[in-house]
């Protein structure tokens, strides 16, 4: 049957998707476990100078926002009550538990209730703060590990029992696309008219937190390595990937595999089993605050090493593709 991996942060408890818990030949080239990876490591620019300097991430909560958020999950569970457990009302609610339950119980599909009646024009701006605030960077300066289910050992500087690299108990981690994408729908299907508002907000604040005329630079935080997202865009690169180019997700990705056993379902035998990163601590910034904080003392340059393992890859696997820069 083969090795399965999971993308996990064992200091979180937390793995993504189990949608992405597959052969590495599935997740890897395809791009999807990269994408959702960088999600987790992309911290707002007002941010990324205080994580840098040795802050620890915080959220701005707002209550407002969070009330309306509970109101519609509470006529939802009032309309369309269901008994399944994860949904139960005796876990400890909170703004995570509550993003989870409207992720899978808000496609118009399954409800009629519109998220519309409770955000307005005025209002949409703070839910998506909300939602960028809360749910991008969980994963900044956590250690990170794909892990092989064959795994029989832990990476070096690993200070943990083997069991703790990856439980099936870890929880799934909600991707920023995914829950945008339920709630755009909602919005398309019970209030069409505020959906354009929704989507040109959730663009502006992008590009507010992650201006495009900036590079975006990939820190390795653990062994002071870092990538530049300019060099991953290389012709040839393009030629094999087409119209996609990979993320700085896969850039980590390249890295942080870990298994004792050799089986990948790839073609290409580029990736090192054993990453050099697994177990590392990563986080995405802008060139401008790289530069101005640290001025690169002290920093290697792995761009190109990169680039030449991912140029393999998809040189060689023959795979669907998508894009892990449109998050």
């Amino acid at each position: 049957m083969g090795q399965y991996w999971q993308v996990v942060s064992p200091e979180q408890k937390e793995q993504l998707s189990t949608l992405l818990w597959g052969k590495l030949g599935e997740i890897l080239p395809a791009g999807c476990a990269g994408r959702h990876l960088q999600q987790r490591l992309m911290m707002p620019q007002d941010r990324q100078r205080g994580l840098l300097c040795g802050q620890s991430r915080f959220i701005v909560k707002d209550i407002a926002i969070e009330q309306k958020l509970k109101a519609f999950l509470s006529e939802i569970r009032a309309n369309i009550p269901t008994e399944r457990d994860e949904y139960a009302t005796t876990t400890e609610e909170n703004l995570t538990t509550i993003l989870n339950e409207i992720y899978n119980r808000a496609r118009p599909q399954k409800t009629g209730i519109s998220l519309g009646d409770y955000f307005n024009e005025e209002s949409i701006p703070g839910l998506m703060r909300l939602l960028f605030d809360h749910l991008l960077g969980t994963w900044a300066d956590q250690k990170i590990v794909c892990v092989g289910d064959y795994s029989n050992k832990l990476p070096p500087g690993y200070q943990a029992s083997l069991d703790t690299l990856y439980n099936e108990q870890y929880k799934e981690t909600l991707s920023l696309t995914d829950l945008a994408g339920v709630l755009l729908e909602n919005f398309e299907s019970h209030c069409p008219s505020k959906a354009p508002f929704f989507q040109e907000e959730y663009s502006r604040l992008f590009e507010e937190f992650f201006p495009s005329n900036q590079q975006h630079i990939l820190l390795n935080l653990t062994s002071q390595e870092y990538v530049v997202s300019k060099v991953l865009w290389g012709k040839e690169l393009k030629k094999h990937y087409d119209a996609v180019i990979p993320g700085l997700g896969d850039a980590a990705m390249t890295g942080i595999c870990w298994s004792q056993d050799p089986s990948t379902s790839m073609e290409s035998d580029c990736i090192d089993i054993e990453g050099k990163w697994a177990g590392h601590r990563f986080i995405i910034v802008s060139q401008s605050v790289f530069d101005e904080t640290t001025g690169r003392e002290g920093w290697k340059d792995a761009s190109e090493n990169v680039y030449g393992v991912l140029n393999n890859i998809w040189k060689v696997e023959n795979v669907s593709v998508v894009s892990a820069m449109n998050i």
